[in-house]
């Protein structure tokens, strides 16, 4: 087995190349951690710190649209045109909308139907309560009665029971008799006609005793009758004369209503002359604010150009469906201006204002 030979050395005992590169590299790294952490403590320890970064300027610029006007020179003579209109809008709104009245004919038949369905509805009342009273007398009176009719009903049957009786056990027994059937049929016959006459009889009784219970209840009610019927009448002609005073107050009625109808028409025609005024007084106001604006919004982009803006917002805006006219709309007519908001704008509203002082 070779045994491991030991790695030659350079003449002279020099150390190999590599250590020497090792050694090189050790060195570098080294310096260049000095160095750096020489830098890091002048930066922080000996150098100034860097200057704050400019501010970023506003590009967006917030006018207060309302304030700068109110500083023109022709504001008031705008400000009397609005309460004028809006003086105009009033007395419009006082004047419309307008009733239209139509006289109604006045014909006496539905007076008198009304009439007659009162008189009616009290006779009715008064003729359920009648009859209430009459059918309690003849309850009354049956109750009284009827032991009276039982008797009676016995008698009839007691006179024919002795003669019915004999007769069936004659039929029952006609054998032990030896009847011939010619006796049998005639008794038979017989019999059914004595029953026919007591059923006859009974009947009689009770026809009489219905009708008498009734006679009782009519002349129970007798009294009621008459005195309803008098009260009927003077009741009729009572709501005659009611329904000719409603008649003659719904003609009266019917007077004032023509009087309205002419009333209306005059306040129409007013209506009418003061929305003309008041569609020039809206014109010519129009025209005054347009002036207004433009004036400050010459202004305003001169301070546009000084400030570098891009843009300028102005508060308050012009809505769109406020350039309907304020007649056609359903009810309140909306607001002629919205709010605006411009978040980070630069408000130039007092410079403004100043500017505008000094083209006066």
């Amino acid at each position: 087995m070779a045994e491991k030979m030991p790695a030659p050395e350079d003449e002279g005992g020099a150390k190999p190349f590599w250590k020497k590169k090792a050694a090189l590299c050790m060195g570098g790294l080294l310096s260049l951690g000095i160095v750096v952490l020489g830098g890091w403590l002048f930066r922080s320890y000996v150098a100034p710190p860097p200057p704050p970064p400019p501010p970023e300027r506003n590009v967006v610029g917030f006018v207060n649209l309302q304030e700068a006007s109110k500083a023109h020179k022709d504001f008031p003579k705008l400000q009397q045109l609005r309460e004028e209109c809006a003086l105009l809008r009033e007395e419009i709104a006082d004047l419309l909308p307008l009733p239209q009245v139509k006289p109604p004919e006045v014909e006496a038949k539905p007076f008198e139907d009304s009439v007659w369905q009162k008189i009616a509805q009290e006779i009715i009342g008064k003729r359920a309560e009648i009859e209430r009273h009459q059918k309690k007398s003849a309850e009354e009176y049956r109750a009284q009665t009827e032991e009276q009719y039982l008797r009676q009903r016995d008698e009839i049957d007691a006179a024919y029971l002795q003669a019915i009786t004999n007769l069936r056990i004659k039929l029952e027994n006609a054998d032990v008799l030896h009847l011939s059937e010619e006796m049998v049929q005639n008794l038979s016959d017989e019999m059914a006609q004595l029953q026919r006459e007591r059923g006859a009889r009974q009947q009689e009784l009770l026809e009489q005793r219905e009708a008498e219970i009734e006679q009782y209840a009519r002349d129970s009610v007798a009294g009621s009758l008459e005195e309803l019927k008098a009260q009927a009448i003077s009741a009729r002609e009572q709501f005659r004369a009611e329904s000719m005073k409603k008649q003659s107050e719904a003609q009266a009625r019917d007077v004032l209503a023509m009087e309205q109808q002419m009333e209306s028409v005059q306040r129409f025609q007013k209506a009418m002359q003061k929305r003309q005024d008041l569609a020039e007084k809206e014109q010519e106001c129009l025209a005054l604010e347009s002036h207004i604006f433009n004036d400050v919004a010459g202004k305003a982009a001169k301070l546009a150009i000084l400030h570098h803006f891009m843009m300028i917002v102005a508060n308050p805006a012009t809505r769109l469906e406020a350039l309907i006219p304020w007649d056609r709309w359903v009810g309140a007519a909306p607001e002629r201006y919205s709010s605006v908001v411009a978040s980070g704008a630069e408000d130039i509203t007092e410079e403004l204002i100043k500017e505008i002082d000094l083209a006066k």
